[in-house]
C-alpha cells in the first residue's frame, strides 16, 4: 500500500510539525492515490456514461491502483477530487505522477470554494497544468498557486478535452503548504546568465520606453499623411465609422462555447476590437485632435475586459499562461500607450499596464526566474516562439518600470528565439510555408529590430549566420510575381510585405531596390505594434550585416532547396507559358500536410493546377483527426493512392532523391516516395518530374509502382477551377482565364472521377480529378503531361 497520511494527529506531533518546514505538512487528501478505486471523486455523466476514467492496477505509479484515462475523441473527461479545506493567505503546491501513452489533450484544473459551497474564480482565470501532448514515462508534476480570497476548500479535476484521443494515467495527489520564499528554483534552458542580463539592464533607458514614435512626433505623423494619402484616407474613413460604434460585443460564455466547440468563432470578434483600436489610434495619431480618443478608451477597457486573451482554440494546451493572442495584445496596448502617452486618461494607463503585467509579463518572469517551468512554445522551433517573445519583449521595454526585470525577458527571449531561428533548414527553406514565414520570421524581425532599438544594438539577432538565407526565401521561392507554391497551411495567393521586404533589405545590405511602404499587409493589419516598428525605422542607417545577394541578381530558371526536397521552375525572362514546383521532404512539418510529391503550376500569374493550401482552422482540421481532413490529408493533393491507402503522417513518413539534373533546356528529378506509405505491399514507388522549357513549356509527371500482389492504384489533380475531358485521355483545366492541357498516358485501362473533396479550404470548394486503374495490378505506370493552352 502506498503510504496515506493519517486523518487525525496527535497534539504532540501537531507540535512538533510545527517546528518543521511547512512544506512537510501534507493535507489531508482523501483517495487520492486511487488504492480505493474511485471513492469519493465525482465523474461528469458523460465521463460515467463512456467509462472515461477508470481505476487500474496497470494505471499505478505505486501502490496498486492508479487512474487510467481513455479517449477516442468525442467527450472530454472530468474526474473531480473530494474537497480539501485550505487555509487563507497560505500559499500550496499541487504535485502528481502522470504518463503520456498515447496522443494527449489532457490536463489538471484545481477549483476554489468558499464557506457557502459557491465556486470561486481566481482572477487571472481558471488554474490549470496542461500535460505535454506527446508520449512521455511517468514524470511528476507541480503547479504553485496562492488561493483566490474567501477561498475555504478546493478539489483536483482531471479533464481531458472534448474531440481529443487520450490515454493517460495519473497517480499519488498531494497537496502542500509552501513558504513562497523557500520555494526551490527550476534549472531549465531559459533562465538566462546573470552577467548578461546586468549588460542589458546596462544599455537600456532609466524610464521605460517602446519604439513606437510618439503622437508629438508630428513630423513623421504629417509624412505619413503625405507619403501615403490613399493610406491616411483609408484610415480615417474607417476610424470615422468605428468611433460612432461601442466594441463588438463579447461574452463570457460566447467565449467558453468557442473554447468548447473548437470553432474559432469568437476569435474573429477578438481579432476586430484590435484592428478597430489599430484604425482609431493610427487616426488620432495623423489628426491629433482628440476626438478619438473616447472610442479608444471604450476599446482599450472592453478588451481588458476580455475573460482571456488566449485564442479559443489555443485554450485547451496553453491554460492559464501565454499563447500568441496574449502576447500580440500585450504588444498592440503597449504600443497604444507608447503612442498616445497621456493623452489617455490616467485610469486608461493604469489598466492597461495592470492587465499587461499580470496576463502574460508575471508569468514569463517567473520562468526566467526558475520560479515556473518554460512554456512549450518557448523553447519549441515553430512560429509561436517568436511571435510570444516579440510581444513580451515588446510590451516589456514599456510597462517594467525596473531595467533589470526589463532586461531579464530580453535576455529570456534572446535564449529561447534560437530555437525558432535554428528551426530553418541550411538550405534556407521555411518549412511552415510562405504565410508562416511572413508571419513567423516577420515577427523575428519586429522582436530583432524592437531588441536592436531598446538595447542600443547590444542585442543584435540579425546576427545568426542562416538569416543571411532565410531572408532569401520570398525571392526564391516566388513562382511568378507575388505567387508562392500554397504548400502546407499557406494561402493560394500571399500578398507581398513591401514594408518587411524594406527593413530587411536595409539591415542586410541586399540592394534589392525595394521601396519604403508605410502600412504593413493584410497579415499584420490588427497589429499596431507592426504600425510601430515601422514607423520608427530610420531609412538612412546603414546595413547590419551584408549578405550575399547574388541569388538576387538576373533571372532563375530554377531554385532548388536540397535539403527541404522544394523545387520551384521557371520558363526564361520574357518568356510567357507555364512555371512548376513541387516538393518532397517529409511529413512531420509544423502546419505541413501529408503532401509529399504535391505540386502546383502556374500560367499567367493563376495556378491552374494546385496544392489546395490552408484549410479552414476549426477542430477538424485542427484536433486529433486532422490528417482525415481531405484538405490536409493526401487524398486532398495531387498525389498518389496507393493500394487505397493515403500517406501516414509523421517525420519517418519522408522522400528520397534518386536524380537531379538541371539545365537551361529543363530539369529533371526523381523521387522514391514509397516511405511515405510504409505499405508492406509496395516494392517500389517513383514519381518523376520533369519540366522542359522549349516554349511556352510543358511538364511530365510520371508515377511507377511496383507491388509484391495486385493492388489498386491511381493519383490525383487538383484545380479551384473547371475540368472537362476534351478526347479520349486528354483533358483541360482552367482557372480564371487560364487554362492547361493534360494528356494522361497509363500502362494499363482507368477512369477519371471529376469531383469535390469533401472538406474545403480557405480558398473554397476544391475540385479532384480522380484518376484510378480499372483493374489491381502488381505494376502500372501513369504519366500526365501537362501544356498551356493558348487562345
Amino acid at each position: 500500500m502506498k503510504p496515506i497520511f493519517p486523518r487525525f494527529l496527535s497534539v504532540a506531533f501537531l507540535c512538533t510539525l510545527g517546528q518543521l518546514n511547512v512544506a512537510q505538512a501534507t493535507l489531508d487528501f482523501s483517495n487520492a492515490g486511487f488504492e480505493d478505486n474511485l471513492t469519493g471523486w465525482y465523474a461528469s455523466p458523460e465521463d460515467k456514461s463512456l467509462g472515461l476514467s477508470q481505476p487500474l492496477p496497470e494505471a499505478a505509479h505505486s501502490g496498486e491502483i492508479g487512474l487510467r484515462v481513455t479517449q477516442q475523441g468525442t467527450a472530454g473527461s472530468w474526474l473531480q477530487s473530494p474537497r480539501v479545506t485550505i487555509q487563507p493567505n497560505q500559499d500550496y503546491r499541487l504535485s502528481f505522477w502522470a504518463r503520456i501513452l498515447d496522443t494527449s489533450g489532457i490536463g489538471v484544473w484545481v477549483q476554489f470554494y468558499g464557506d457557502d459551497g459557491r465556486v470561486i474564480k481566481p482572477a487571472g482565470g481558471d488554474l490549470s497544468l496542461q500535460l505535454p501532448p506527446k508520449p512521455s514515462d511517468w514524470s511528476k508534476h507541480t503547479l504553485d498557486f496562492h488561493p483566490p480570497t474567501g477561498a475555504t476548500a478546493m478539489t483536483v479535476a482531471v479533464h481531458g478535452y472534448s474531440k481529443h484521443k487520450v490515454k493517460a494515467d495519473f497517480d499519488d495527489f498531494s497537496i502542500t503548504p509552501v513558504d513562497p520564499s523557500a520555494k526551490p528554483k527550476l534549472h531549465h534552458a531559459l533562465i538566462p546568465d546573470p552577467a548578461r542580463v546586468d549588460a542589458i539592464a546596462a544599455s537600456l533607458p532609466a524610464i521605460p520606453d517602446g519604439v513606437a514614435p510618439s503622437i508629438d512626433d508630428r513630423a513623421l505623423w504629417e509624412t505619413l499623411k503625405s507619403d501615403d494619402p490613399q493610406l491616411a484616407k483609408r484610415i480615417m474613413t474607417q476610424a470615422e465609422r468605428f468611433y460612432l460604434q461601442p466594441p463588438p460585443e463579447l461574452s463570457l460564455e460566447a467565449y467558453q462555447a468557442s473554447v468548447k466547440s473548437g470553432d474559432r468563432q469568437i476569435d474573429n470578434v477578438t481579432s476586430h476590437r484590435r484592428y478597430r483600436l489599430v484604425i482609431l489610434v493610427l487616426a488620432e495619431a495623423m489628426e491629433n485632435q482628440g476626438r478619438f480618443l473616447p472610442a479608444i478608451n471604450s476599446e482599450i477597457k472592453a478588451i481588458c475586459s476580455e475573460p482571456s486573451w488566449i485564442l479559443s482554440a489555443h485554450v485547451p494546451f496553453s491554460g492559464d499562461r501565454n499563447d500568441l493572442g496574449t502576447a500580440m495584445t500585450a504588444w498592440n496596448l503597449a504600443t497604444v500607450y507608447d503612442i498616445l502617452g497621456n493623452r489617455l486618461n490616467p485610469q486608461t494607463r493604469e489598466l492597461i499596464k495592470k492587465e499587461v503585467k499580470s496576463r502574460a509579463l508575471s508569468k514569463y518572469l517567473a520562468t526566467v526566474r526558475g520560479e515556473a517551468k518554460p512554456e512549450w512554445w518557448s523553447l519549441d522551433p515553430n512560429n509561436w516562439n517568436a511571435v510570444v517573445h516579440g510581444g513580451l519583449v515588446g510590451s516589456a521595454i514599456v510597462f517594467l518600470d525596473d531595467p533589470h526585470e526589463r532586461a531579464e525577458v530580453i535576455a529570456g527571449a534572446e535564449l529561447g528565439v534560437k530555437r525558432y531561428i535554428n528551426s530553418f533548414p541550411p538550405d534556407g527553406y521555411s518549412l511552415e510555408g510562405m504565410g508562416y514565414w511572413k508571419y513567423g520570421f516577420g515577427h523575428y524581425i519586429l522582436l530583432a529590430e524592437t531588441a536592436y532599438q531598446s538595447t542600443n544594438g547590444l542585442v543584435d539577432l540579425y546576427t545568426p549566420e542562416n538569416c543571411r538565407l532565410i531572408i532569401l526565401f520570398p525571392y526564391r521561392f516566388e513562382m511568378d510575381q507575388g505567387l508562392f507554391p500554397a504548400y502546407g497551411d499557406a494561402m493560394l495567393t500571399e500578398p507581398s510585405s513591401g514594408w518587411l521586404n524594406h527593413i530587411i533589405d536595409k539591415r542586410f545590405g541586399l540592394e534589392a531596390g525595394t521601396e519604403r511602404v508605410w502600412a504593413p499587409d493584410p497579415t499584420y493589419s490588427a497589429f499596431l505594434y507592426s504600425y510601430g516598428v515601422n514607423l520608427a525605422f530610420d531609412d538612412n542607417e546603414p546595413p547590419l550585416i551584408k549578405a550575399d545577394s547574388s541569388m538576387l541578381n538576373g533571372h532563375r530558371l530554377h531554385d532548388w532547396f536540397d535539403l527541404s526536397q522544394i523545387y520551384v521552375g521557371r520558363l526564361p525572362e520574357g518568356v510567357d507559358g507555364l512555371s512548376f514546383s513541387f516538393k518532397g521532404g517529409h511529413n512531420g512539418v509544423s502546419h505541413g500536410h501529408n503532401d509529399i510529391g504535391s505540386f502546383v503550376v502556374e500560367l499567367g500569374g493563376v495556378p491552374v493546377l494546385v496544392d489546395p493550401g490552408v484549410p479552414v482552422y476549426n477542430a477538424a482540421s485542427m484536433g486529433p483527426n486532422a490528417y482525415q481532413h481531405h484538405v490536409k490529408a493526401s487524398y486532398g493533393h495531387p498525389v498518389p493512392l496507393v493500394a487505397g491507402q493515403w500517406q501516414k503522417h509523421g517525420s519517418e513518413y519522408k522522400a528520397m532523391v534518386l536524380e537531379t539534373d538541371f539545365d537551361e533546356a529543363g530539369d529533371h528529378i526523381v523521387l522514391d516516395i514509397a516511405q511515405a506509405y510504409s505499405l508492406p505491399v509496395v516494392k517500389s514507388l517513383i514519381r518523376s518530374f520533369d519540366f522542359d522549357r522549349t516554349g511556352a513549356g510543358k511538364i511530365t509527371v510520371t508515377d511507377t509502382v511496383d507491388f509484391d500482389s495486385p493492388q489498386s492504384f491511381g493519383t490525383a489533380l487538383l484545380t479551384y477551377g473547371e475540368a472537362k475531358e476534351i478526347s479520349p485521355d486528354v483533358w483541360e483545366v482552367s482557372n480564371k482565364g487560364q487554362t492547361v492541357r493534360v494528356h494522361i498516358e497509363s500502362s494499363a485501362a482507368y477512369t477519371v472521377t471529376n469531383g469535390w473533396l469533401k472538406d474545403e479550404s480557405r480558398e473554397g470548394k476544391v475540385r479532384r480529378l480522380g484518376i484510378d486503374l480499372n483493374e489491381p495490378a502488381t505494376a502500372a505506370t501513369i504519366s500526365l503531361k501537362i501544356t498551356p493552352v493558348t487562345h
